[in-house]
């Protein structure tokens, strides 16, 4: 089975990124930036970008305690906005995309799910979903949850992902029976042909708003030209191919 990869902070030395361009993104975003990354330094072969992926809370924390990145791509607005009134950032909030929830299991578990409520077949024992307090889509989930009144049936059974990726993995490699995901990384890898997956209707959560600050002023344009490329025509056929819908 082949699992997902996802770079971690801990143990990373910052000093070992050089001059290149540094990025903290939610950890959804993995499939699609690297995607754009790639393409990006094929165009401009002296600009290297270095990314890390984790929950949006856990780049929040690291930033407020002195991570030295230069742009910020949250799946939550409302962190960028916090370090704004902190006083971090330079220039403005824009929120650019949205993402989907998704449910998904593995074929071989035999488990029909046909929207949110199969949540409450028994023989789903445990439901893998991003810690709520720290990743926009587990926050997502849970929300949706409590909406269609299911939640208290089904709390016992949850197991957290630190991030959002964590939480696909924790289905893939049997921790868990079924799991509430981000659409696009159910796209973006072969979870898409080994699983099975539904959309979990959008009125059921607020709009999961993605975001990016620039951080750094020494790196303002390198920051500003990476950013235009990922605005482009091109970059939002790739994010509307991966699931998102772009603004």
């Amino acid at each position: 089975m082949k699992f997902l990869s996802i770079i971690l902070i801990l143990g990373l030395s910052f000093s070992s990124f050089g001059s290149d361009l540094k990025i903290y993104a939610a950890s959804n975003f993995f499939v699609v930036l690297d995607k754009i990354k790639k393409e990006y330094q094929s165009e401009y072969p002296n600009r290297k970008i270095t990314i890390i992926y984790g929950s949006s809370g856990k780049g929040y924390h690291q930033i407020i305690n002195g991570a030295p990145y230069d742009i910020f791509l949250s799946a939550d607005v409302n962190y960028l906005k916090i370090l704004k009134e902190k006083g971090f950032g330079v220039g403005e909030i824009k929120e650019f995309l949205s993402g989907k929830l998704s449910l998904w299991t593995r074929k071989d578990l035999g488990i029909k799910i046909t929207g949110i409520n199969s949540l409450l077949n028994p023989k789903i024992e445990k439901i893998a979903v991003a810690n709520p307090e720290t990743a926009p889509y587990g926050k997502a989930a849970v929300e949706c949850l409590k909406k269609k009144k299911i939640y208290n049936l089904v709390k016992s059974k949850l197991v957290k992902g630190d991030s959002v990726s964590k939480t696909a993995q924790l289905v893939q490699v049997g921790a868990a029976d079924v799991g509430i995901i981000a659409y696009s990384i159910i796209l973006g890898t072969n979870m898409k042909n080994t699983g099975v997956f539904k959309l979990i209707d959008q009125n059921c959560y607020s709009p999961i708003k993605h975001g990016y600050l620039i951080l750094n002023k020494k790196n303002y344009d390198r920051s500003i030209h990476f950013l235009k490329y990922l605005l482009s025509d091109k970059s939002k056929m790739i994010f509307v191919k991966y699931g998102y819908e772009v603004f």
